[in-house]
């Protein structure tokens, strides 16, 4: 996972909001990075109508010129920086997946929604 992939939501509490990029800061000394997870795993609440469809996240990678966008209805988006992965698993190709070597960005309800 290349330091200048670039993800478009608000990641303020991690570094600057108005660049995105978090490649730089996973492994950061803030010490929601440094416990349980160690790296992201992050919900995040978004700033759209409720249950309206929209574009919640975007990655871009410039040295590929690859972009995802997620779009949802959902309220919140769960931001995963693969930090479980330990190199046993190998992909397609022959590729290890390393720790931190991919993420994911899953729209859905908050974690705690089940306890309101």
């Amino acid at each position: 996972m290349s330091g200048s992939l670039s993800i478009d939501f608000p990641i303020a509490v991690f570094g600057d909001a108005s660049t995105g990029v978090w490649g730089l800061v996973v492994g950061g000394p803030d010490p929601q990075l440094q416990v349980g997870a160690k790296g992201y795993d992050h919900n995040y609440v978004m700033n759209k109508p409720l249950g309206k469809l929209g574009v919640i996240a975007t990655a871009f990678d410039p040295e590929s010129g690859r972009v995802m966008e997620v779009s949802s209805t959902a309220p919140g988006l769960q931001f995963y920086t693969g930090n479980g992965l330990d190199g046993t698993l190998t992909g397609k190709g022959g590729i290890v997946y390393a720790r931190r070597s991919g993420f994911a960005m899953e729209a859905e309800a908050f974690p705690d929604l089940r306890s309101r």
